[in-house]
């Protein structure tokens, strides 16, 4: 330990890591201390609370300070808005867990976690899929291990940092959906809905989540599961699905009649086999109507065939052996941006502005897959939409 002491109006600059204390004040004067912590845009310290970016000072505290002090906040305010806007990084996940009932479970769901913690920079969002809670677990994993081992770390801990196992339970089952969403940010608002299947109970379903990134400005966040080929659901099933999922995310991001909403990014398994080059022609491997359902969300930006994110495949039943063994490939996870469309059009400040998609393919320490499917993992910048009108608000400064 060493004791740091200095000249009245001295500063110290340090690694804001080092553990530190101030020593006692044992004069009858306050001693005032100002603390600056510069970091990467990304940082998050998980043992304080969320910290706001700019400049905020209370009225009956600003009326406190000395003439002199509040010249300086009032020049550091002018300073600050007169920087130009900074892009945002936002790094997102996607990745369907492959819940069934199996002895790997918690190994799998907790190798999952580990790679989510170690990923630097770290994600914002973390979008899971087949996340189900079944009482007794019935042929189900026990989502327990998932949550636990995702919120270990302090990152995504909280009750408005995720919303899990949706839709909820309705039936007297109590039988509660796959679709789950962490983010290391606040969720200000969410919603649910369900696609009724032939069993009738609630296991593919969407959800949204409205989340408020560091810099304060927000985006929403869908995560959808559409039903397969398997669960008795057909190109046309999948169609009406993708429809009424269409007219969903329109009612609850588009805004209403001259406010502005927020930058919408969908994704999930949509079971929908598409294709995996901008060369690939229909028929596509997998479930059919990858045509249908693109018309049904009114042909929005997808970003595998945008930005190409490798090998192109999400789910190999040729090599990945917790799918059950099968000889083909596809892709059927997805990440769409609605920006600009007819109905989708939120109108907001902010666009989305897509720079890298790629495939994870995550294993547990003894070398088994963590799922049947592969993540998508893909990284953004927010920044103002170009076409604003001059004056506008733009998204708030860092």
């Amino acid at each position: 330990m060493k004791l740091m002491t200095g000249k009245l109006g001295q500063a110290y600059l340090y690694d804001y890591r080092t553990f530190h204390r101030g020593m006692p004040n044992r004069s009858a004067d306050p001693r005032p201390l100002l603390m600056l912590v510069f970091c990467r845009a990304w940082f998050r310290d998980p043992n304080l609370e969320p910290v706001g970016s700019g400049l905020r000072l209370a009225k009956k505290d600003r009326a406190r300070l000395p003439a002199r002090a509040r010249e300086l906040f009032v020049a550091l305010a002018l300073l600050l808005a007169a920087l130009p806007s900074r892009a945002e990084t936002v790094r997102i996940l996607s990745h369907n867990l492959w819940g069934r009932d199996k002895a790997d479970c918690a190994e799998r769901y907790k190798a999952l976690a580990a790679h989510v913690l170690a990923a630097s920079p770290p994600y914002d969002v973390v979008a899971l899929l087949e996340d189900w809670k079944v009482p007794a677990n019935i042929s189900a994993c026990d989502p327990s291990h998932l949550t636990k081992a995702i919120e270990a770390g302090g990152t995504f801990a909280g009750k408005t940092r995720s919303i899990r196992h949706l839709p909820r339970a309705t039936d007297a089952l109590q039988i509660a959906g796959g679709v789950s969403i962490f983010t290391r940010h606040e969720i200000v608002d969410a919603y649910e809905n369900r696609f009724v299947n032939s069993t009738d109970f609630p296991l593919s379903g969407f959800a949204l989540a409205r989340v408020r990134l560091a810099s304060g400005a927000e985006i929403d966040v869908w995560n959808a599961h559409l039903e397969a080929g398997s669960d008795g659901c057909s190109d046309d099933c999948r169609w009406e699905q993708a429809t009424d999922f269409g007219s969903e995310v329109q009612i609850m991001s588009t805004p209403a009649k001259g406010k502005t909403g927020n930058p919408v990014l969908i994704m999930g398994d949509l079971n929908t086999g598409g294709p995996m080059s901008k060369a690939e022609k229909p028929p596509f491997a997998g479930n059919g109507g990858y045509g249908n359902v693109m018309e049904a969300l009114e042909s929005p930006r997808d970003l595998w065939l945008e930005l190409g994110a490798g090998d192109g495949f999400t789910y190999d039943c040729s090599t990945n052996k917790a799918t059950g063994g099968c000889k083909y490939r596809e892709r059927i996870d997805y990440m769409l941006l609605p920006e600009g469309r007819r109905t989708l059009d939120p109108k907001s400040k902010n666009v989305l502005v897509p720079k890298k998609i790629e495939v994870v393919r995550w294993k547990t320490p003894k070398g088994d897959p963590v799922s049947d499917h592969y993540g998508l993992d893909a990284t953004f910048e927010l920044v103002p939409r170009p076409d604003a009108k001059p004056g506008a608000k733009a998204a708030p400064k860092k």
